[in-house]
């Protein structure tokens, strides 16, 4: 009875997959596939039929990010970064999604969407200082000096009272051998600490 009755589960399995052919963007249908799937541990083919439901449904995010988790599981990089930007575009605030598609952009190595991806975080979480040292690091790690340079100026254009992106700044000239412009930044600190140190005690 038992060996009947995975006969019979086997073989609508069969026939399921054969409408799915048939019909690839019936959404409900590989839903039901998919169910059969993980019930065998038929990953390959589970990814397949979740990849279809995606395509049909592009809101269905529990099967986004089902197939996101087998994705990353599996290495498989770009197709994982394909799906977290469907997800991320559905959720702009979402930080952790963003955070974790700039992460991937990094490991691809593209670095320029990376930048992009830290710099929204950035602008999301402004007082985060992980977001702006990933920034400074594909930056720095890939000799992009004077862009940088760029940057921090913006940065410091919007907060000039930052003691720590003018000392980096700071840094960044002497690595680029910009000796006059270092030791102007470095006074300009000591007298904004003087200022400080003074206006406190009064």
């Amino acid at each position: 009875e038992l060996y009947r009755s995975v006969n019979d589960v086997k073989n609508t399995l069969r026939h399921l997959e054969v409408l799915g052919e048939l019909t690839p963007k019936d959404a409900a249908l590989h839903a039901m596939l998919a169910t059969y799937y993980r019930w065998y541990g038929q990953r390959d083919k589970l990814a397949k039929a979740l990849q279809r439901i995606v395509a049909v449904k592009p809101k269905a995010q529990k099967e986004q990010q089902e197939l996101l988790h087998m994705l990353l599981e599996d290495g498989k990089t770009k197709e994982a970064i394909a799906v977290l930007n469907k997800l991320a575009a559905q959720a702009p605030e979402r930080v952790d999604l963003l955070k974790e598609l700039a992460e991937l952009y990094k490991k691809a190595k593209l670095v320029d969407k990376a930048i992009a991806t830290y710099k929204q975080l950035l602008t999301l979480r402004p007082e985060e200082p992980t977001f702006r040292e990933e920034i400074v690091d594909l930056y720095e790690t890939n000799k992009r000096h004077k862009e940088l340079m760029a940057l921090y100026k913006t940065w410091l254009a919007a907060k000039p009272h930052d003691a720590k992106l003018r000392k980096d700044l700071a840094d960044l000239y002497g690595t680029l051998g910009l000796a006059k412009k270092q030791i102007g930044l470095y006074l300009d600190l000591l007298k904004r600490n003087h200022r400080d140190r003074a206006a406190r005690r009064m």
